[in-house]
Formats: structure tokens, sequence, C-alpha cells
């Protein structure tokens, strides 16, 4: 149980930065903390059940990325779910201490459905995804706080 305490506050700690760019945390360590999770499940004893519910509550939070991601159903428009946003995918891919790794480490969907996000993410859109991804940078760079 201690282990998913420290993953959880590490990640908290970590997409909460003030100093540094965190979107391009988002999906990674969404996609990692579930992974990790995932196995405590198998080898924790005790507190399956609030194992369970970190899980449940995990995926319903931040649904918009599973689905896109192929792990959990559509059973609603995609552009109504929470982080689904191209900007969450698109930062995590330009971002070289992740890029495309995530997809081949932390989704558990077949090969097939793995390969397809990958093609997704990599396909003739990402130059207009990237134009975005950089004017959005530039615009916030430029605010003043």
């Amino acid at each position: 149980m201690w282990t998913i305490h420290v993953s959880s506050t590490f990640v908290t700690n970590l997409t909460q930065a003030e100093k540094s760019v965190t979107i391009s945390l988002v999906v990674p360590c969404i996609l990692s903390l579930n992974s990790h999770l995932r196995r405590a499940a198998n080898t924790v004893k005790h507190c399956q059940q609030i194992i369970n519910n970190l899980t449940l509550s995990l995926k319903k939070r931040f649904r918009g990325i599973f689905v896109r991601v192929g792990m959990e159903s559509q059973d609603v428009p995609c552009d109504n779910l929470p982080f689904n946003e191209n900007i969450y995918f698109t930062a995590a891919i330009v971002d070289p201490i992740f890029n495309l790794r995530w997809i081949s480490v932390d989704v558990t969907a077949s090969s097939d459905v793995r390969d397809s996000v990958h093609q997704e993410l990599t396909g003739k859109n990402i130059f207009t995804l990237l134009f975005k991804f950089n004017y959005a940078m530039y615009i916030f760079s430029n605010v003043s706080l």
C-alpha cells in the first residue's frame, strides 16, 4: 500500500510544478499510475478494495485518455469525455522524455489497438496538432501572470 501512496504522491507533485511544463506529463503519468495500480492489485494481499476504488476513480476522471488509447469502451461521444483533447497527446509526443514510448509500456490494449493508437497519433494530422501546440505554447509564454 505504501508504494501506491508514493506513486500517487510523486505523480501529483510532478504535475503540479509551477516552473516547468507539465501538460506533457498528463497522459504518460496517468497511464503509468494505472499500470502501477494493476500490478499492485495482483501482488497486494490486503487493501484490494482501496486499489479497486483508486483504479475506478482514475478511469472515471481521465476517461477520455483511456478511451482514446483503447483501454476503455466508448459509450458517449469522445468529444464529451474529460482529458480527450489532442493537446494532451500531442504534448506527450513532442516531449523528448516520452515521445511514443508510453504506448508500448503502459497501454494495456491488444497490439492491434496499440498499433492503431500509434498510427492515429502519428498520422498526417500530427503537423496540424504540432502547429496548434506550438502556437498555444507561444501564446502562453507571452502571457504575463
